[in-house]
């Protein structure tokens, strides 16, 4: 006999509760059995979507970092505008990837675009703990002359990498820019004791130094940029501050003639050369001529196509600035940039119907806004106003989320004097962007600012 909580297995087997009916022990069983049934029914379930949850999770994952390696080779190729849809591409798959988002701020910082600015910051709050995030944040916004939100990004800098030669270099270029000459020269002194060899922080207080009113300064500037730089990138940059300086202190000849030795280098670059056809200018040489012409002759893309044409807009006027442009090849012409700046030529020259003429077929891209909102432009000052508030609708409907292409639309139409319009876009930033102080979105100027 086998003994259950002390009673015999007879007896157990033929006990009953006390007050329980046949029928309610029945019923019993039978909620039991539909439990157990329904648990072995959604057991697989659950484990399937939990699984399915995981796989889609790891394929966005793998979708993600695809985007952003291809992204990376459209960067290397200089390909922006597929580097920028594949980055918002890997953002929609993970929006809190602070991989994805700084990269999307090197893009833009490359292109030289302010709103590299906000993707950094944003980058930052998603690593408030980072400080070499909130470091690139300070350092695009000091490339990109947001010098507030510089200050800001370095303001939350830890006191552990506030020792650090980077805050200092930082915080120097801040100081230089904000015009406090002391503070910009104390940060170089304590990043040159930091790294004494670095010769970025000897060119940069070397730079300061060249706005002493002291001359025994200034000449020990001239010569530890010309003597003591070694470094072959570094000695172009100091060429460059040499100029600036000369250029400041309206010694033209001099500057030209340290623009000659910059020309000479291998880091010149075709700003250089600008550079250069401007000094020629200023000093009225009769090399002027035939440089502008080798200039235009080299002039074979949209990189430096913009430069020279906006050179001679300013020197020569935008008709005959116009008329070059016209005469390049078409896949030149064509480039997104250029065909901006063709337009700015066109509404220089109040040469509206040339305008609408022009931009009427084409797509810009990124700054597809601003050839809606020129396109609303040109109908306006022809009368046709019906025209202009439907382009203008396109260029506020195209601009939906975009801050950058909403802030030029608020600077383009407060320039013109266009009320209604500007407090169309200032409310839309209002909307979409509370960080943002649209006031302050609206207050810088563009080449084709002028009131009309």
């Amino acid at each position: 006999m086998f003994v259950i909580r002390g009673k015999l297995w007879s007896q157990a087997k033929t006990s009953r509760k006390p007050g329980l009916s046949s029928a309610t022990r029945r019923r019993r069983r039978q909620v039991r059995r539909s439990v157990l049934k329904a648990l072995i029914f959604l057991l697989p379930v659950v484990s399937l979507a939990i699984t399915g949850e995981a796989c889609r999770k790891h394929y966005q994952l793998l979708e993600q970092q695809r985007c952003l390696d291809d992204a990376q080779n459209c960067i290397r190729e200089n390909r922006f505008r597929e580097a920028d849809l594949l980055l918002r591409q890997a953002i929609r798959f993970t929006p809190q990837s602070s991989e994805a988002i700084s990269k999307m701020a090197e893009l833009l910082e490359l292109q030289g675009r302010r709103a590299a600015v906000l993707w950094r910051n944003r980058a930052a709050q998603l690593q408030p703990g980072d400080a070499t995030t909130r470091l690139d944040w300070a350092e695009t916004a000091v490339k990109l002359g947001d010098f507030a939100l510089a200050s800001r990004a370095l303001e939350g800098v830890d006191q552990l990498t506030r020792g650090t030669a980077r805050y200092h270099k930082l915080a120097g270029a801040l100081a230089w820019n904000l015009n406090q000459m002391e503070q910009a020269e104390a940060h170089y002194r304590e990043a040159i004791r930091l790294e004494p060899t670095s010769e970025a922080s000897l060119l940069n207080l070397a730079t300061i130094q060249l706005r002493s009113r002291n001359e025994v300064i200034v000449e020990g500037a001239r010569l530890s940029i010309e003597q003591g730089i070694t470094n072959s990138t570094l000695r172009t940059t100091g060429l460059r501050q040499l100029i600036t300086y000369e250029i400041r202190q309206r010694a033209y000849d001099l500057a030209l003639n340290y623009s000659k030795q910059l020309l000479s280098k291998p880091g010149a670059k075709y700003a250089d050369q600008l550079e250069y056809l401007g000094l020629l200018y200023q000093t009225r040489s009769p090399e002027l001529e035939l440089w502008l012409a080798k200039l235009k002759q080299t002039a074979t893309n949209s990189v430096q196509v913009l430069p020279l044409g906006r050179w001679m807009a300013k020197v020569r006027g935008p008709g005959e600035t116009l008329a070059w442009v016209e005469s390049l090849p078409e896949e030149v012409r064509n480039a997104e940039q250029v065909s901006v700046f063709t337009a700015e030529c066109c509404v220089a020259l109040r040469d509206w119907r040339r305008l609408l003429d022009l931009i009427k077929d084409q797509n810009w891209g990124e700054a597809e806004a601003q050839r809606l909102a020129l396109s609303s432009l040109g109908f306006r000052l022809l009368g046709e106003e019906m025209l202009s508030r439907e382009a203008w609708q396109q260029a506020l409907k195209h601009s939906k989320y975009r801050f950058e292409s909403l802030s030029l639309l608020a600077k383009l139409t407060t320039n013109w004097g266009w009320r209604a319009e500007s407090a169309e876009a200032t409310r839309e930033i209002a909307n979409e962007f509370p960080a943002v102080n649209p006031a302050a979105a609206r207050s810088e100027t563009t080449p084709d600012d002028k009131k009309l």
